[in-house]
């Protein structure tokens, strides 16, 4: 689909150009067609896959132990997420507002705002449990058990938010703050719910569905 395409690299190419972002360590098929100026682009990392199955966040943890050294500031998100790059953002001190903020180990379990289209944008349910798009942790990472299930696929936002509960992580959906975008205008998916998607139970397996944590908008200052 050439129109999902060009979105997923518009967010791509956002998110090169956000001053708040040190690199990008892009997880793709090996013959993937990039574009040359994401390709060659100095922040640009490209991660081959060894296989074509989606990739858990299992994957992802041990990418991160390998690659990361203490302190940094990690956040995994899907491809077609846009993180706010303006210069007032507050991923532009993340580190000292939200993960020095107290002792308590963190983590953002983001919902996402819709782009719509006219480039106009709007909370995806008021910031609501429902979906999940950005996970924002700090190294070195805690132990974080049973996370061998895909990205995306049914309950796995909800399941992965019950993980980092599980492993000591205070868990939170600060939305409004820590603020994301989700490009999907050619499939047009932005209105779905859980309840609507056309997945089958099988597309996740039967751990994810354990220890489910939904992780609502709430004012978090009050919190830290």
């Amino acid at each position: 689909n050439l129109c999902r395409r060009k979105e997923l690299y518009t967010c791509l190419q956002s998110n090169l150009a956000n001053p708040h972002i040190d690199a990008i360590y892009n997880f793709i098929e090996k013959g993937s067609d990039i574009p040359n100026d994401i390709k060659e682009h100095p922040k640009h990392n490209a991660i081959y896959l060894k296989t074509k199955k989606r990739i858990t966040f299992k994957d992802f943890f041990l990418f991160i132990k390998k690659k990361f050294t203490k302190n940094t500031i990690v956040c995994i998100c899907n491809n077609d997420i846009i993180i706010d790059k303006r210069k007032n953002s507050k991923w532009g001190t993340i580190k000292e507002s939200f993960f020095k903020a107290n002792k308590h180990p963190k983590v953002l379990n983001l919902s996402r705002i819709e782009i719509l289209k006219g480039n106009r944008k709007r909370p995806n349910g008021h910031f609501s449990s429902y979906s999940s798009d950005a996970w924002v942790l700090k190294t070195p990472l805690l132990f974080i058990p049973d996370t061998r299930f895909g990205i995306g696929t049914l309950y796995s936002d909800w399941a992965i938010a019950g993980r980092f509960d599980k492993a000591g992580y205070h868990v939170y959906n600060w939305a409004q703050v820590y603020q994301i975008y989700h490009l999907d205008l050619c499939l047009a998916r932005e209105g779905r719910h859980p309840t609507k998607k056309k997945h089958i139970e099988s597309n996740s397996p039967e751990s994810a569905r354990k220890r489910l944590f939904i992780c609502p908008f709430l004012d978090y200052n009050f919190y830290l």
